[in-house]
This record gives C-alpha cells, structure tokens and sequence, in this order.
C-alpha cells in the first residue's frame, strides 16, 4: 500500500473539496500519483458520504488563485 499526501486540500466555500498537486517537472512516478488520485476522487465522491472532491494539477504555486476561481465558477 502506498501513502501519498498532496500538497493542498482545499475547502471551498460551497463545500466542495478540492485536491491540489503542484507539479514542476513530472516523472512517471508523478503521472501514477495522478491516476491514483484521480481513482480516489472518483470512488469517494461515487460513495458519497464524504462530500464532493475534485483533483486539480498545476505546475507552479502562482496558479492555484486561478484553479480556485474557475473552480468556484464551475460549482456556480
């Protein structure tokens, strides 16, 4: 079993949960952490006891403001 932890969980402000990777230059290990938790996402929000998540990749921490506004536009 492997343990990853991602570099942002965001809270929304409609509730909504939002998973950040910021990822400079991606390696294969990195593409095989985004599959993995882009299958999470999906399964959790499929159960759906643990409210709405979404995954998000950006590759430079200037671009999360960005995420969070087309994000919080998209949930509008």
């Amino acid at each position: 079993m492997h343990h990853h932890i991602p570099d942002f969980l965001v809270e929304l402000a409609d509730g909504t949960f939002l998973v950040v990777e910021v990822k400079g230059l991606e390696r294969e290990q990195d593409r095989s952490k985004e599959a993995g938790a882009r299958r999470w996402v999906n399964a959790v929000n499929h159960w759906a006891k643990l409210g709405q998540w979404r995954y998000a990749k950006i590759h430079s921490p200037h671009q999360l403001e960005s995420v969070l506004a087309v994000d919080a536009e998209a949930t509008n």
